[in-house]
C-alpha cells in the first residue's frame, strides 16, 4: 500500500478554445503550437481512423487542428465545474491542495483540464479495445442514437467523466491527508517530502505521493471486497449493504477498507518520522551515512521515513 501527465492533443483543444473567446475574434495560432498540433491529430488519426471520425466528426482534422470540438470546450467547463465542487465540499482542504492566493481557483481549473484531456486519451484507447472484442455489444452498451452511432463518444464521456471524479476525491483526500501530517510535525514534514534547497515544495510533493497511495490502497480494496463477495454474496451484502436492497454492500465494503487502509498508512508516516528525527538527533552524521543514499545525503530522512514506515506495515496483521 505505498502512497498526474503526458497531454495530447485535446490539451491543445482545451487551450486554444479559451484563446478565441478571450480574443473574441479567429485564434492567433503561432505556427509552432499550430505544426504540433497537425503532427499529434495526424497520428491520432493513424492509431484508428474511425475513433478519430468519430471524436471530431465532419472536417476531422480540421476541427482537430483548430481545437474546435465540442469535446475540447466541455474539457474546461468540467474542469471548472470540479474546482467549484472541490472548494465548496471543503475549502480548507481546496486551498491545501491548490493554494488560498487568487490564482488558487485557475491553478485547479488548469490541472483538471490537463488531466481531462489525459482521461479522454485514456478512455479514448480503453473504448476502442472494448469496441474491438465485441462491437455488437459495444454499441448496444453506449450507443444512445437510432442506429448506435454515437456508442463510441457515449463510451469515452462515461470513462473520462468517471476517472475524473475519482481524482479530484483522491487529491482533496491527499492534502487533508498531508495538512494532518504537516501541522503534527512541519519541520519533519518539511525534511521527509521536500527536494528543492528550501524544500517549499514539501507539501505539493506530499500531495503528489499520497495520492499514489491513496489510488493504489482503493485498487486494493476493490480487489479484496470482490473476493469477499464471490466467497459469499449473501452474507456481504448482509456485512456491508446500508440502503433498503443492500445494493451498495460494494461500494461501501471499497470505501471501508481503503479508509482504512489510509488511515493505517498515515499513522505508520507519522510515527516513522518521529522515530528518524529522534535518531538523527542523537547523532547526525551516523544517521546520514545510515539512510542517505544520494551524493550529499540530503535524501536521508525521506528514505529513514520510508524504510521504517514500511517495516511497521509488514509488521502489522493483515485481516
Amino acid at each position: 500500500m505505498k502512497k498526474m501527465i503526458t497531454v495530447g492533443v485535446a490539451a491543445l483543444a482545451v487551450a486554444l478554445p479559451v484563446a478565441s473567446a478571450t480574443a473574441g475574434s479567429k485564434p492567433d495560432h503561432p505556427a509552432s503550437a499550430k505544426d504540433a498540433a497537425a503532427k499529434q491529430c495526424k497520428t491520432e488519426k493513424k492509431a484508428d481512423k474511425a475513433a478519430f471520425k468519430a471524436t471530431y466528426g465532419k472536417h476531422a482534422m480540421r476541427t482537430c487542428i483548430k481545437g474546435e470540438t465540442p469535446e475540447a470546450v466541455t474539457e474546461l467547463k468540467n474542469a471548472a465545474k470540479e474546482c467549484k465542487a472541490a472548494r465548496s465540499d471543503d475549502a480548507d482542504a481546496f486551498a491545501a491542495a491548490w493554494g488560498d492566493g487568487k490564482n488558487a481557483y485557475g491553478k485547479c481549473v488548469s490541472a483538471r483540464a490537463k488531466q481531462n484531456a489525459q482521461n479522454r486519451s485514456n478512455a479514448s484507447a480503453s473504448c476502442r479495445a472494448e469496441r474491438a472484442a465485441d462491437p455488437a455489444a459495444f454499441a448496444a452498451q453506449y450507443g444512445t442514437g437510432k442506429n448506435h452511432k454515437n456508442a463510441f463518444g457515449k463510451c469515452v464521456s462515461s470513462k473520462a467523466k468517471t476517472a475524473a471524479a475519482k481524482q479530484v476525491h483522491a487529491t482533496v483526500n491527499a492534502a487533508k491527508d498531508c495538512r494532518a501530517e504537516q501541522q503534527a510535525d512541519p519541520a519533519a514534514f518539511k525534511d521527509h517530502y521536500g527536494t528543492n534547497a528550501n524544500k517549499s515544495n514539501a507539501f505539493g510533493k506530499c500531495v503528489s505521493k499520497t495520492n499514489k497511495t491513496l489510488d493504489q490502497n482503493a485498487n486494493e480494496a476493490n480487489s479484496s471486497c470482490k473476493t469477499e463477495q464471490a466467497a459469499d454474496p449473501e452474507a456481504f451484502k448482509n456485512k456491508y449493504g446500508t440502503n433498503k436492497n443492500k445494493n451498495n454492500a460494494f461500494g461501501k465494503c471499497v470505501s471501508a477498507q481503503a479508509k482504512a487502509a489510509d488511515q493505517e498508512d498515515q499513522s505508520n508516516t507519522i510515527n516513522a518520522a518521529k522515530q528518524c528525527k529522534a535518531e538523527r538527533k542523537e547523532d547526525p552524521a551516523a544517521f546520514k551515512d545510515k539512510y542517505g543514499t544520494n551524493k550529499n545525503k540530503r535524501n536521508a530522512f525521506g528514505k529513514c521515513v520510508s524504510a521504517i514506515a514500511k517495516a511497521q506495515q509488514d509488521s502489522q496483521p493483515t485481516t
